[in-house]
């Protein structure tokens, strides 16, 4: 549905602005209009052309012997049965554009085929057709669609054929041609005459004097009611009024086999023959053949487009379009003596004077051509220059030899050369008549020269000007001479001389055109761009400052204020106000308007260095010469192209997949790389259709794309985008709506939403991970600081506290003897001062973690109840170790952790509970070892100590180890009562030393 929408508006776009295109002036010469021609290695499917049409999106169909090709006015898109379904055959015969938009195509041996949003459908016979062969579709007035066979009529109507034939009334097997007039009659050319069709009935129609049995090619309808019927060697009959009029070779007709009629807009009759073209205006047929530039010489079909071009089908010589240009131009087919055209003169009497460049001289007048070559008296037949005197007579200057001549009301000419005085030694490159009757001559060597009352002088460098070489010559209104030169410009002003350069603000010192315009402003073109003299100053405009050339050969000036300037690569115009404009800083460029080839030139080479280079006749035209012609435009007649370009989007791709222009689209992930193709169908002058282009979600401004009908985007990111055209005419009109292609890209899936949400909870995951690792590896470390504070804590307290707490035991034995009894009081302190060394030892071992000193001399009993005996002192204490099973090694931490507990067991009995009797007790079991150490002290309230200032650091310490030892640890104790300490520690029996160490 929005595929047929946007054709409708673009067919509605076309319609509206279709009265503003050029259409075929019929006083212009067949030669004078602007052919394009196109062949197979153009794209064009096959040479030869039978069938055109264009349908209302603007595409052109062209129909060849050998495929079908839609055409943009740039490239051709070719259909044939290997790559359309649906199309049955390759010879194309005949179009047709229904109301609802189908393209109805006749084939010539595969039925008829409709093209529909992309698609072709084909009828052949087993669908109702009475033969395979098309010739010719139409749709009457009521719907019905009409198609022509080899084999009789068919009428086509909601879904159904009728077929007609020979028996139903037909004049002839053969269907050729079909047309509707004005009372709804069908007329039809067939191979045996002329039938119309009302009501259901076939009637025969009688035919002009000596067309019987004459097959009917072509009947057709004008604008005016006229019945015109082509047939195949009787030439053209007109039936108006129940009247014929014949047409034939005898009346210009180029050949008596006509194959199609067409008028166009401007009521032109197009006739093609086999023979050429002919072109009945006025009641007056003109032909154009293979020898005027036809591409062949028979012509099968004829078209006008929605821009009023005639498109010509002919066979074998591909497809031509004619046109109206906006430049005419006359060559040697209209008459001029030669195409290479040097200068041009437009005389007080109306009459145009043309020099040319090998051929001689042409004076064009009332539409006709009188040439002169030095058969008729010229000096030489390189005419370079031409002027007037204050008399009115024209002088010619001229090369090869270097002359001047003119030429008298008799017809004769009068030559002055080197040998009758004349200085120009080279070429004659001006001639120039001033107010006061004085003829200044100027050339290639010699100087600048004066005639004057039959006699020459002349001034050459020595005398003031720059330059030998002289180009132009000019007078201001105020009567003061300018010189152009190839050094300078000079000025005679009273007598005096003086010379203008680039110092003085000339765009360039070779200066080949003068020009003053209505305000007294003096125009130069020179090599290098304008220059503008006013108020004494002068101002320079050159590429730099917008589309000039560097050389300007010529400057006129039209009646809307317009500078026309002559140039090696065309002409161009500009106009005066924005010249202004520029001056002021109210634009930045100048904005020139440029013709050449696409505009009717046959070359952009203009000529000039010579006077004059271009002219305006009394009829406000002006005058170019080229290499190829003279160029002749009419600035009154040129209108502006308003009808905007249809835009289209042909083609989509993303990487190698493509995608419907006319509907939205989801791209894939993948697609990197998207390729636009884009076209604008404006086929009066394809080359110079401009595009713009820019996708909406990305670009912030349209980017000029010059005539490039591609663009490319790689690397997108995901998102919704809308890829908008739009194109202008050949004079800048824009279709601003244009074209757009609304798509959305995927993102990949890393790019995704879901796989952000995932990719944020992993990265969350992992840092909260890392967080819990790095902090339980902190809590561990600290741990293990913690532990090492501990076990460190827990050995010194086992081993310095113990120990100092022994020797106070021994200094106290110290003091209670030392006055009693010296020698024991010695003794006591020898043990004290022994114990005093063993708890450095035991407390440096402790640090370092290594094994008791107290296990390295016996076992654990025995260092137990060492142990006992060194913190005793003189207390009457009874330690006793009994061990019930036979004793076996353990391993050494689990040996020194129970020495350790042991000895603060023994430790809080001696120095807390004041015990007498302490028992120690070892069962060596076979899953485990177990001991227990009993006082008889007075013992402790542990819940209630426990209560009061938490664990004890003795008790904590034993509980530790024993935790670190996996054992069971147990004290028990009530006041009065003693106190014991169990410790279980599981073993087996396999347990070695070495085995521990190494877990």
């Amino acid at each position: 549905m929005k595929a047929s929408a946007t054709r409708l508006g673009l067919a509605l776009a076309v319609l509206v602005f279709s009265h503003s295109a050029l259409s075929l002036d019929p006083s212009t010469a067949i030669t004078q209009y602007h052919q394009n021609v196109w062949g197979e290695g153009d794209g064009l499917p096959q040479g030869s052309v039978q069938a055109i049409t264009q349908t209302r999106d603007g595409y052109l169909w062209v129909g060849t012997r050998d495929g079908l090709g839609r055409f943009d006015g740039v490239k051709f898109t070719v259909f044939h049965t290997e790559n359309s379904p649906g199309l049955e055959s390759n010879d194309i015969r005949a179009f047709h554009e229904d109301r609802l938009g189908q393209l109805w195509i006749g084939t010539f041996n595969g039925g008829v085929s409709r093209f529909f949003q992309g698609k072709f459908t084909c009828y052949r016979s087993q669908d109702g057709l009475p033969g395979n062969g098309l010739l010719d579709i139409y749709e009457d007035s009521q719907g019905n669609l009409w198609m022509g066979t080899w084999n009789g009529l068919a009428r086509y109507r909601d879904g159904k054929f009728v077929a007609y034939s020979v028996a139903d009334g037909l004049a002839g097997p053969s269907v050729f041609s079909i047309c509707e007039d004005g009372q709804g009659r069908l007329w039809l050319g067939t191979s045996g005459g002329v039938n119309w069709f009302s009501q259901g009935r076939f009637k025969p129609c009688a035919l002009p004097d000596g067309w019987l049995n004459t097959p009917v090619r072509k009947v057709y309808v004008d604008r005016n009611g006229v019945l015109w019927m082509g047939s195949f060697g009787s030439g053209l009959a007109r039936l108006e009024n129940g009247k014929y009029t014949g047409y034939s070779t005898k009346n210009g007709l180029p050949d008596d086999r006509v194959r199609d009629v067409y008028q166009d807009t401007d009521g032109n009759l197009w006739i093609a023959t086999w023979g050429g073209l002919g072109r009945l205006a006025n009641d007056k047929i003109s032909s154009y053949t293979k020898q005027d530039g036809l591409p062949h010489y028979r012509v099968e079909a004829l078209y006008e487009d929605q821009e009023k071009s005639l498109w010509i089908g002919t066979h074998g010589g591909g497809l031509a379009q004619l046109r109206d240009a906006r430049l005419k131009v006359y060559t040697s087919r209209e008459g001029l003596v030669n195409n290479f055209t040097k200068c041009v003169f437009a005389g007080r009497d109306g009459a145009l004077w043309i020099g040319t460049d090998g051929g001689g001289l042409s004076r064009y007048q009332d539409g006709r051509f009188a040439n002169y070559t030095t058969e008729n008296g010229l000096p030489s037949n390189f005419i370079l220059t031409i002027g007037e005197d204050r008399g009115g007579n024209v002088w010619f200057g001229s090369g090869q030899p270097a002359a001047l001549c003119t030429l008298d009301r008799d017809g004769h000419f009068t030559s002055y050369t080197r040998s009758q005085g004349f200085p120009i030694q080279h070429r004659t490159r001006t001639v120039f008549g001033d107010r006061e009757g004085n003829l200044w001559v100027g050339g290639s060597g010699g100087g600048l020269c004066r005639y004057r009352a039959g006699a020459f002088s002349v001034y050459s460098t020595l005398e003031g000007p720059p330059s030998n070489l002289i180009r132009v010559i000019a007078q201001d209104r105020e009567g003061n001479l300018w010189v152009g030169t190839n050094d300078g410009l000079c000025r005679y002003q009273n007598g005096k001389l003086t010379v203008f350069t680039t110092r003085d603000g000339l765009a360039h010192n070779a200066v080949y055109s003068i020009y003053e315009d209505a305000q007294g402003a003096l125009w130069f073109g020179t090599q290098r761009g304008l220059s503008r003299y006013r108020g004494g100053k002068f101002t320079a405009y050159t590429p730099h400052n917008g589309p000039l050339q560097n050389v300007i050969f010529q400057i006129l000036e039209d009646d809307r204020q317009n500078l026309w300037m002559s140039s090696n690569r065309g002409i161009f115009s500009l106009a005066k106000q924005a010249v202004e404009d520029f001056d002021l800083g109210r634009i930045q460029t100048l904005p020139c308007v440029a013709y050449g080839l696409a505009d009717g030139m046959k070359s952009t080479q203009c000529e000039g260095g010579t006077q004059s280079a271009g002219c305006r006749s009394k009829d406000g035209r002006l005058w170019f010469p080229t290499v190829n012609g003279l160029v002749v435009i009419d600035p009154k007649a040129i209108t502006r192209n308003l009808r905007p370009p249809p835009v289209l989007i042909e083609q989509v791709y993303a990487g190698n997949q493509s995608f419907d222009p006319l509907l939205p689209a989801k791209l894939p992930p993948s697609a990197h790389e998207l390729r636009f193709y884009f076209t604008a169908l404006s086929l009066a002058a394809p080359e110079k259709v401009r595009f713009q282009y820019k996708l909406e979600g990305l670009d912030d401004q349209w980017v000029d794309a010059e005539t490039r009908r591609t663009a490319v985007y790689n690397q997108l990111p995901p998102g919704n985008y809308e890829f908008r055209v739009r194109a202008c005419n050949n004079d800048g009109v824009w279709n601003e709506s244009g074209a757009a292609f609304a798509f959305s890209l995927a993102p990949q899936f890393y790019r995704t939403t879901w796989f952000y949400c995932f990719g944020a909870a992993t990265i969350l995951i992992a840092a909260w991970g890392f967080h819990h690792r790095r902090m339980k590896l902190a809590h561990d470390k600290f741990s293990l600081v913690l532990a090492e504070r501990s076990r460190i804590a827990r050995e010194l307290h086992d081993t310095l506290a113990q120990g100092f707490a022994g020797i106070g035991f021994q200094l106290e034995a110290v003091a209670a003897k030392l006055t009693e009894a010296p020698a024991q009081a010695q003794q006591h302190l020898k043990v004290a001062l022994q114990m005093v060394r063993h708890s450095l030892a035991e407390a440096r071992r402790s640090v370092m973690n290594l094994r008791s000193a107290s296990l390295d001399n016996g076992d654990l009993g025995n260092a137990l109840v060492e142990t006992a005996r060194q913190m005793m002192a003189d207390k009457p204490v009874d330690v006793q170790l009994k061990i019930r099973t036979p004793t076996r090694p353990l391993p050494p931490k689990i040996e020194n952790n129970l020495l350790r507990i042991g000895q603060e067991a023994i430790t809080n009995s001696l120095k807390y509970a004041h015990a007498e009797k302490i028992c120690i007790e070892l069962d060596y079991q076979e899953q485990g070892v177990a001991m227990r150490i009993q006082d008889d002290g007075q013992g402790f309230d542990l819940p209630r100590l426990t209560a009061a200032n938490g664990a004890h650091f003795g008790l904590l310490g034993m509980h530790e180890r024993a935790r670190q030892m996996g054992a069971r640890f147990d004290v028990r104790s009530q006041p009065g009562r003693g106190t014991e300490v169990l410790v279980e520690v599981p073993v087996g029996p396999n347990h070695s030393r070495t085995d521990y160490d190494q877990a």
